[in-house]
């Protein structure tokens, strides 16, 4: 059993810096489709992408005294409208913003929104049944069944699963005079699954390439 620092380098590794590894295979035929974001200061905005799935802007306090408006994205599935299937699939899984709109972990709204996004997130609700008590270890292995090897049974999950990505692109946003809340912020989303993934009657979809393995 490896001792206590190569377990914390091995779980660091997955929670602050990410994994070697990418998430899923690029399956061999996708398609893409596109939709537009607009939202004022405390609204959500909910956009239908097929099999039950929908993806969420929800408003939510940011900055240092939480009293600066923002969004936090999520997507998430008909039933269980609180399971996040955005978040398990995109390490690093602490300090990672890559899923707020906002000033957030000391960064001004500009300079958050100045970062493309590019985030995977599930398909299937049996896979994120499946990775949920592995990413319940990876966060606190100290409590998982054998905490030496949660990190790798949670990174080799990532690596056996199909994913979709979004790539989100901040077209333009309004802050309060004087202050880093958001009065209105505009996207642009980009969503990209296999083919065979059946998107919400309303969204047009086009053939597209995979997404390349990004590393990690």
């Amino acid at each position: 059993m490896p001792g206590v620092p190569a377990m914390i380098a091995a779980t660091t590794a997955l929670l602050v810096v990410g994994g070697a590894r990418e998430v899923g295979a690029a399956a061999r035929s996708c398609h893409a489709t596109t939709f537009a974001v607009e939202v004022q200061a405390g609204a959500r905005f909910e956009q239908a992408l097929g099999e039950g799935l929908t993806f969420q802007l929800e408003p939510e306090q940011l900055g240092p005294d939480s009293h600066e408006d923002g969004w936090h994205m999520t997507v998430a599935a008909a039933g269980s409208p609180t399971d996040d299937y955005i978040y398990p699939v995109n390490p690093p899984l602490r300090f990672n913003g890559t899923q707020i709109f906002g000033p957030i972990y000391g960064d001004d709204a500009k300079t958050v929104l100045s970062r493309a996004r590019e985030v995977h997130f599930l398909l299937r609700r049996e896979d994120y049944d499946r990775l949920a008590p592995l990413l319940t270890n990876v966060l606190w292995p100290y409590s998982a069944p054998r905490p030496e090897a949660a990190a790798d049974e949670y990174e080799t999950a990532l690596t056996r699963l199909v994913t979709g990505r979004l790539a989100v692109t901040v077209v333009s946003y309004e802050t309060m005079p004087g202050t880093d809340s958001l009065r209105r912020l505009a996207l642009r989303v980009e969503v990209t699954t296999p083919a065979r993934f059946a998107f919400a009657p309303d969204l047009t979809a086009r053939p597209t390439a995979c997404p390349r393995e990004r590393a990690r």
